[in-house]
């Protein structure tokens, strides 16, 4: 579900830099790095063609990383992404091997390959859900995964003023997204989920949540 087309967006002179979806995913790589030896197994739901592949790379002590989409043809794309090239046989430095799976599956479904699955990422994904697969997203992840940590992301929809083709307030950034949340709204549904799971906790609601030892992010 992760876009990065979305860097600038046509019409506009607005540019990001780094762009967003770097940003989103070295954001990604520091939460999970921090917090690297406790993490083992990590899923990353919406992985679109896996381009988070090449982060978890980066992550020594990662064991096994689950790649979920419900797209197959970005699941073709996502398992090319993930195959080891030449370098990483001959200089990367791991402490242990790491097992790739790449799944057809469903935030909203329950899969037992998942069960206690250290750490769970959803980057540019829940915008794109519908409403009860959004409202069947956290039993999913918190109450079943059981995950010690989570990471979302969503687009800032404040931002998008900046954008002259987007000042129109019914027009969204993307064809697919369903919604796009003000910090206000994007802290609310976080507050939701903790009250309904309170081993979770979150922070700072503009720029990033912690729940339990899991965040969530809302980029501009």
């Amino acid at each position: 579900m992760k876009s990065e087309d979305e860097n600038q967006i046509s019409g506009s002179d607005v540019v990001f830099n780094p762009p967003l979806y770097i940003q989103r995913y070295q954001f990604v790589f520091d939460v999970l790095s921090e917090r690297s030896a406790t993490i083992a197994k990590v899923a990353d739901f919406g992985c679109a063609e896996g381009k988070l592949m090449r982060r978890f790379k980066g992550l020594p002590d990662i064991e096994e990383i689950a790649f979920i989409d419900c797209d197959d043809l970005s699941l073709e794309m996502c398992v090319n992404e993930c195959r080891p090239l030449p370098y990483d046989y001959l200089f990367a430095e791991r402490k242990t091997p790491m097992k790739v799976n790449v799944f057809n599956g469903s935030v909203a479904q329950k899969d037992s390959r998942l069960k206690n699955f250290d750490a769970i990422t959803c980057v540019e994904l829940i915008e794109h859900l519908t409403p009860d697969v959004l409202t069947a997203l956290p039993d999913n992840i918190f109450g079943y995964i059981e995950p010690k940590v989570v990471i979302i992301t969503t687009p800032n929809v404040e931002y998008n003023v900046v954008f002259p083709q987007l000042k129109d307030s019914s027009r969204l950034r993307h064809w697919d997204h369903k919604f796009e949340w003000t910090r206000h709204e994007f802290d609310n549904w976080c507050r939701s989920v903790v009250e309904k799971y309170p081993e979770y906790k979150h922070s700072n609601p503009t720029r990033s949540r912690v729940y339990r030892l899991a965040f969530s992010l809302q980029f501009n």
